[in-house]
């Protein structure tokens, strides 16, 4: 009976392994989703300015800091601007790393259905991607996107998160 107890536990963990990895690799592809106007159209941007002026590379580093117009690149159609020369080069070598999800719109309220703008310093790396949360006086995006992921699990959460994002790029 011990044996049959350790395989299905065997069995569970592998399965969840799996998923986990299949759903990480979704949620890295979105970013690819709808043409480029699609995302010019739907994204969080003004004039064309990806995250509020704010260098996406910076974010890595695990700071979010204000980019120059005179370090600027451009990618699928928006316009990202750099603290220094050394992270515009880093940001052309792979952009879609540091392309934000959602679009640059907060994260938790894309997972509700709705677009909020986000607060540009309040944000995290999630699976390898920058998503972006709003703060104020109805609370804080990113407090309720890990309350949320306490309460519906992490994968729905982000599959219904990535559902919205799609069916905004399709309008």
């Amino acid at each position: 009976m011990i044996t049959n107890m350790k395989n299905t536990i065997k069995l569970f963990y592998l399965v969840l392994v799996a998923a986990l990895a299949a759903m990480q690799s979704a949620h890295a592809q979105l970013n690819d989703a709808g043409t480029d106007e699609q995302r010019l159209e739907h994204s969080q941007v003004k004039d064309s300015l990806a995250l509020q002026g704010y260098d996406p590379v910076s974010y890595f580093q695990g700071t979010a800091a204000k980019g120059s117009a005179d370090q600027k690149a451009t990618y699928k159609g928006l316009e990202f601007q750099f603290v220094s020369e050394e992270n515009r080069l880093e940001f052309e070598a792979n952009p879609s790393k540091y392309d934000p999800a959602y679009g640059g719109w907060c994260g938790y309220m894309l997972f509700r259905g709705k677009r909020v703008k986000p607060n540009p310093e309040n944000f995290i790396i999630h699976n390898g991607k920058l998503v972006l949360f709003f703060e104020g006086m109805f609370g804080d995006g990113q407090k309720l996107w890990f309350k949320a992921i306490d309460k519906v699990g992490e994968g729905p959460m982000i599959k219904q998160a990535d559902d919205h994002w799609v069916a905004y790029l399709e309008k």
